[in-house]
């Protein structure tokens, strides 16, 4: 399905879950007028809390993800957290990697696979 004026805002898994206007606070905090913004919904997912923006132009959409695009560290009800920007047409596919932490830090982590185990 593709997700025309969409993105999407992942908060991870914070506890306790951020209130809908605390999100609707970060996103018009983007840069965003009110009178931008056509609709924020939840999106259903077991443990992160992640929202979809629906804009009405497409170029607010990439004005936003080239801005603010990527894995951000913000300050939202008095708490530090990691926030990911990001479209929801382009499908990411990640690999959970043996031995390490759910938590761990993939960004700063980097692993190389011994030839063996890419046979």
């Amino acid at each position: 399905m593709r997700y025309e004026d969409t993105f999407e805002i992942g908060f991870g898994n914070p506890f306790p879950r951020l209130q809908l206007l605390s999100v609707h606070r970060f996103v018009t905090g983007l840069g965003l007028s009110e009178s931008k913004i056509l609709a924020i919904a939840p999106v259903l997912l077991v443990g992160d809390q992640v929202v979809r923006v629906t804009l009405f132009k497409t170029a607010d959409v990439t004005a936003i993800l080239n801005q603010h695009g990527g894995v951000r560290q913000h300050c939202i009800e008095g708490r530090q957290i990691n926030v990911l920007i990001k479209d929801p047409n382009v499908e990411e596919r990640f690999v959970r990697v043996f031995d390490y932490p759910a938590n761990a830090n993939m960004e700063v982590m980097k692993v190389r696979l011994p030839v063996s185990a890419i046979i």
